[in-house]
């Protein structure tokens, strides 16, 4: 998924919003991923439903807001980014009045390496909320809906869309593949 940049001096060295700031690793990513699923077209009834969730714009305006004040940098990366239903302008609405420069990184990854990823990734949550029960082999599970589906949250779809936008300032690509002691890309990342 894409990372996002936005322009100031000193990333999450400022003290916004705990939201934000608090923790780093996996639970920051936790709440950047949170953050992408409320801010999207259409709300998913199992998107944004705790307290925390329903407040996360909130707390990113304060966030902001802080950050720019204090002339710091935020960076947010989450492959939730990549969902089809980022509503990208609400984002940048948060954003560009503080006179942020968005940059979009997007992380390329071959379609047949990423997608047994995506698999995993889709397949495991399902599982889990199913509480035991085996999920669909790679074989059974890709249909033509689910490819289509797929597609949508591809590296390809998810630059066009961020290219697009209004109020993004520059949308970059990194290939996984020009730097393999960087990037295992025979990895599941699920």
């Amino acid at each position: 998924g894409p990372s996002i940049f936005m322009h100031h001096e000193d990333m999450f060295r400022h003290r916004g919003d705990p939201m934000f700031r608090h923790g780093g690793g996996h639970g920051m990513i936790k709440k950047h991923a949170a953050l992408a699923h409320c801010i999207v077209t259409e709300l998913e009834p199992t998107k944004c439903s705790t307290p925390d969730q329903r407040d996360i714009i909130e707390y990113f305006r304060l966030f902001v807001d802080d950050a720019a004040a204090h002339g710091s940098n935020i960076l947010l990366s989450a492959e939730a980014f990549d969902q089809p239903n980022l509503n990208i302008t609400q984002l940048t609405s948060i954003l560009v009045p503080q006179q942020y420069k968005i940059h979009v990184v997007v992380y390329y990854r071959r379609f047949y390496d990423w997608i047994h990823s995506y698999h995993n990734q889709v397949t495991k949550g399902k599982a889990n909320r199913e509480k035991g029960k085996q999920h669909a082999t790679f074989v059974r599970w890709l249909t033509d809906d689910m490819l289509e589906e797929a597609m949508q949250s591809y590296s390809v779809a998810t630059y066009n869309r961020f290219k697009e936008a209004p109020g993004i300032f520059n949308v970059s690509v990194v290939n996984m593949h020009e730097d393999p002691d960087n990037f295992n890309t025979n990895a599941r990342f699920a």
